[in-house]
């Protein structure tokens, strides 16, 4: 199957969202973070009418459409980010849906996908971003903002009790050097 990430991402709960949405009705499902398109295949296979998949990575829509590929006509993939799913169905005069899910969070590819900086399992430069066109990086973050700000993310998007305690040692080691890679 050629794609542009040779990676794929395993969906998780994939038999409880079908449960859950019932495609075998027919319909119209969003799927507001397709990925490599692994829901959104779960969803055509039992029986989606039509899926729209959006995804804020722009890297991973290739391989969704080849892996949705035998369902062509009845997929439209879009390069945006969740947050504007209402813009992206007004967009398509689409009103109604049957079914829209959300898996959240960093999958496998961007994990494993070099020169992403989100895993620590190599050295790397620390990017941390879905969308590499959009915002800046996490080294930039962290050598621009404050303890105060960089405790607030960590604990808003990593749940991590520890944030302030993480950030204060952040700020210190960047005193000395650069917070800029994953190593």
């Amino acid at each position: 199957m050629p794609s542009h990430h040779p990676l794929s991402h395993t969906p998780v709960m994939e038999a409880e969202v079908v449960a859950m949405l019932d495609p075998a009705r027919g319909g119209r499902f969003v799927d507001c973070t397709v990925g490599t398109g692994g829901h959104a295949r779960a969803l055509l296979t039992a029986g989606a009418d039509r899926v729209l998949g959006i995804d804020r990575d722009a890297e991973v829509l290739p391989q969704a459409g080849a892996a949705l590929a035998p369902w062509a006509d009845r997929v439209e993939l879009v390069h945006a980010d969740y947050r504007q799913v209402d813009v992206v169905l007004d967009g398509r005069q689409i009103t109604t849906v049957d079914g829209m899910l959300a898996d959240l969070g960093v999958s496998s590819v961007q994990l494993e996908a070099s020169a992403r900086g989100f895993s620590f399992n190599r050295d790397e430069p620390l990017a941390m971003r879905m969308d590499r066109s959009a915002g800046a990086t996490a080294a930039e973050l962290l050598r621009e903002a404050s303890e105060r700000t960089i405790a607030d993310r960590i604990f808003e998007y990593g749940e991590e009790r520890h944030a302030r305690r993480i950030a204060r040692a952040i700020v210190e080691t960047r005193g000395h050097e650069p917070v800029a890679s994953t190593g």
